[in-house]
């Protein structure tokens, strides 16, 4: 088959998260399994365009992206950049149908809920896949829709999109039970149209070392967006509590910032926290060793639809404590290869974290092990990839059978 996937963010790019991983493993894997996958995605230097071969792979970053990436371009005229959303929405959605209609042969596309970048896709008798990975009108503080506010103009603005798209869509996968139900409820959908497929993890990135709880100290690690709605700032809270109770612990933050995130790491340095480290955005191999050379690995977000540094740090070694919100409540299984914790409380998530800490080097490395077999098992890019193949398959099938006219 050949596959398009259509994403605003891919591999490495300065915008890259969650969805940006999904795309590099599931290309990576049904690469490997011998389909061809083009990957249609933005520059982040919106001034630039170029097409990279790479075996079975085409990537194509395109120009005039709906976005600004202060550390990819000039600022010059900076502010009104903050406003290509909006006047850059539809040209750029145009842009990816003309780039679709210049390829040969392709089978399936994909295209991510978030960005509503499946805009003017409908008409090119090509099967369509949307993937939920999370919608833009979500408010994961209250897990329902986001109030209409100024602030909230733009999310509404694409939201509304993303939402018309997802309604008339035949094909949808969700990476989580958790996203599908929401999804589901808000949006009226058949339930039965959406199929839940994980976001696989590539265990060949990351180096399968054996788990050593270390002796010295008590360490606790965040990977991601540092932003409120991930639970960041519950986690330093929880740090200092366990630090004021006498616990010798410390805290390391890897991820992208936001304005939040500056404002809390400054907050945390004019305190002079000693016990505090921000990385910054880490290279993979950087983050697994970070993993590897921590306690606990903990992910407090008031509302995630997966959670892929979850799974990434179960396979590492830490023992990993998770959001009961969202997908990671699927991923882990309490007590057994995880803990989960709710969230937006910082008490509880210090008592939670203590509780790990009292455990015995035996019952964390046996947590440990099963977290690893579990991500083997369930979230391996070889596993993962046949669901999504026998997924792709089935489409064709249908796609094909109601294409032709005589059945």
């Amino acid at each position: 088959m050949h596959i398009v996937y259509i994403s605003r963010e891919y591999g490495e790019s300065k915008r890259g998260g969650g969805i940006a991983t999904y795309i590099q493993h599931i290309a990576d894997g049904l690469i490997a399994k011998g389909h061809r996958v083009t990957v249609i995605t933005a520059s982040d230097n919106t001034k630039e365009e170029n097409i990279e071969l790479r075996d079975n792979l085409t990537l194509i970053k395109l120009s005039a992206g709906d976005f600004h990436v202060q550390d990819a371009e000039k600022a010059d005229f900076s502010f009104l950049k903050k406003f290509r959303l909006f006047y850059r929405f539809y040209s750029f959605r145009k842009k990816i149908k003309d780039c679709i209609k210049g390829l040969k042969d392709v089978d399936i596309i994909e295209v991510q809920d978030y960005g509503a970048e499946a805009l003017y896709l409908q008409d090119l008798k090509i099967p369509l896949v949307i993937r939920l990975q999370t919608p833009s009108l979500l408010d994961r503080k209250t897990q329902k829709v986001k109030k209409f506010t100024f602030k909230t103009i733009p999310d509404w603005f694409v939201g509304t999109y993303e939402n018309r798209l997802i309604r008339k869509a035949k094909y949808i996968t969700s990476c989580s039970l958790a996203l599908k139900d929401w999804t589901v409820e808000h949006l009226g959908l058949n339930a039965s149209i959406v199929e839940v497929i994980y976001n696989p993890v590539n265990l060949a990135t990351i180096n399968n070392a054996d788990y050593l709880p270390k002796k010295d100290l008590f360490s606790v690690v965040y990977a991601g967006t540092v932003s409120q709605e991930k639970g960041v700032g519950d986690l330093v809270k929880a740090i200092q509590i366990l630090r004021d109770q006498g616990m010798d612990v410390t805290l390391e933050i890897a991820g992208k910032l936001g304005s939040y995130g500056k404002k809390l790491k400054e907050t945390i340095e004019v305190n002079g926290a000693s016990w505090f480290t921000f990385h910054g955005h880490l290279q993979k191999k950087n983050l697994i060793k970070l993993y590897q050379s921590s306690n606990v690995a903990c992910f407090p977000s008031w509302w995630e639809a997966m959670g892929i540094v979850c799974v990434e740090a179960m396979y590492a070694g830490p023992v990993v404590l998770g959001s009961n919100s969202g997908g990671m409540a699927e991923i882990i299984d309490e007590g057994k290869d995880g803990f989960l914790v709710s969230p937006k409380s910082a008490e509880h998530l210090a008592e939670r974290i203590k509780f790990i800490h009292d455990l015995s080097d035996e019952e964390k490395v046996k947590i440990s092990h099963a977290a690893k077999e579990k991500v083997i098992n369930l979230f391996s890019l070889q596993y993962l990839s046949d669901q999504t193949i026998n997924f792709y398959e089935k489409v064709l099938k249908d796609y094909r059978k109601h294409e032709d006219p005589l059945g």
